[in-house]
């Protein structure tokens, strides 16, 4: 995961999609997801206390070690704790799972997709990303 660079107080979407350090999910439970996302308005700032409160998107890529805990576990809390939307890399059968609130007031995830190679990547959240999965999983 990226380092947050030192000139910057804040970090906008534009700039940066990673955060270092750790998620506060619950008082009993911090996770160390892959790459993050806040709204602009909700981006910790460089000497917010860590770890940092839920994001509005999360990205795990799946290790071997602990996909299991990813897709059950760290699934069901990041829902129960109101992330808005959660991506599953599952890099060994180059497919991505996606879940999602389909709107703020609607608690848990109510959409899931899977994409898989030839599909494009897009989030309500993140207007204008839409890169082509292949990219993402590695050319074949």
């Amino acid at each position: 995961m990226g380092a947050m660079p030192a000139t910057h107080e804040r970090m906008t979407a534009e700039e940066y999609l990673a955060l270092p350090e750790h998620v506060l999910v619950d008082d009993r439970n911090v996770f160390g997801p892959d790459v993050v996302w806040y709204r602009d308005d909700r981006v910790p700032g460089l000497h917010d206390p860590r770890p940092y409160a839920m994001p509005d998107l999360v990205a795990e890529v799946r290790s071997p070690s602990t996909w299991r805990f990813d897709i059950g576990t760290k699934k069901a809390a990041y829902e129960r704790h109101g992330l808005g939307e959660l991506w599953l890399a599952d890099t060994a059968a180059s497919v991505l799972l996606v879940f999602r609130g389909s709107a703020p007031e609607r608690p848990g995830f109510d959409e899931a997709l899977e994409l898989t190679r030839g599909d494009l990547l897009s989030s309500p959240r993140l207007r204008g990303f839409e890169p082509p999965l292949d990219e993402l999983f590695g050319g074949r």
